[in-house]
């Protein structure tokens, strides 16, 4: 399960990232339920994986025409949109977190481009899908998983159950390196790590109560707080959008785990997995079955991608 995030981008930039031509910013692209869709978000979308290094090749042009990716760029949009009026419905709100933070950073900006991301774009994909999987709990709060199934992805995944670490550790994110190097001269782990980086100009700050080899953060951030000793305070660390300072509290070194050790977490995987498929497929229903209109340039809703 390590780098778990890099799955996230891979699924989303196939769902989200696609658009074309530019048609205005006081146009509306679709209606969901009331709520309104700007052409100009489509068209952003559009732009930036029509110009893509990926999208450069003939042939997949010739199969994703700009007519195409339009429908497929507004039909996900639709998708976010209804959403997020379920998430209302449920109460269940949409907030940025370190993990999604840190994981948007992390990310080299010229990755980003190659698939036609923006940093900003790529963290509101990284918040829609821990949305969804919220919300997921709430429509499917209770999920089975076949023990078989269990026990044969213990057997199949023994990379991952292998001896790991875990830790407790605190971050900050700082724009500017100077205020980063500044407040890492004299922050220590502890009660006040969190608020001094806030007085010291940091952007966010939080405590992260569990870091484990697959929990979400990106390959730097890990690598970093693994080698840290319990009660250290590391050097600034750069990535493409600013610097991280990190804190760890707490550090264990674990052993390989047995089937009993790993059978709570395996479930839970496999559990949350299935619940975001059956997710998936309820909310493809209820978006076919919701009160939504389209631009005419888009085609006849539904669209047929």
């Amino acid at each position: 399960m390590d780098n778990r995030w890099r799955g996230i981008c891979v699924g989303v930039v196939l769902c989200l990232v696609l658009g074309a031509c530019s048609r205005g910013s006081g146009k509306v692209a679709a209606t969901v339920e009331g709520d309104r869709i700007p052409t100009a978000r489509v068209e952003k979308l559009a732009r930036g994986w029509l110009d893509s290094p990926q999208m450069q090749n003939e042939a997949l042009r010739a199969v994703l025409t700009p007519q195409r990716v339009r429908q497929m760029a507004l039909l996900q949009l639709v998708r976010m949109s209804y959403l997020q009026k379920v998430a209302r419905q449920y109460g269940v709100s949409l907030s940025t977190t370190a993990i999604e933070h840190a994981a948007a950073s992390g990310v080299p900006t010229e990755e980003l481009r190659t698939v036609g991301w923006e940093s900003g774009n790529f963290q509101e994909a990284l918040q829609s899908a821990q949305l969804s999987r919220e919300v997921a709990e709430r429509v499917f709060p209770t999920v089975t998983v076949a023990s078989e199934r269990v026990r044969s992805y213990f057997t199949e995944h023994p990379e991952l159950f292998q001896a790991s670490w875990k830790a407790s550790a605190q971050m900050a994110f700082f724009r500017e390196g100077d205020k980063a190097h500044h407040y890492a001269a004299s922050a220590a782990p502890g009660e006040s790590f969190v608020r001094e980086a806030r007085a010291a100009g940091a952007d966010e700050a939080t405590d992260v109560e569990a870091v484990t080899p697959d929990s979400g953060l990106p390959e730097v951030l890990l690598e970093r707080v693994k080698s840290m000793a319990q009660g250290t305070v590391a050097q600034p660390l750069k990535v493409d959008t600013g610097f991280w300072v990190v804190a760890v509290t707490k550090r264990a070194d674990l052993p390989p785990q047995t089937f009993d050790d790993a059978r709570p977490s395996i479930e839970k995987h496999l559990m949350d997995q299935q619940r975001q498929e059956l997710f998936s497929n309820w909310l493809e229903k209820q978006v076919k079955s919701a009160n939504v209109s389209v631009a005419k340039q888009y085609g006849k809703w539904p669209f047929d991608v």
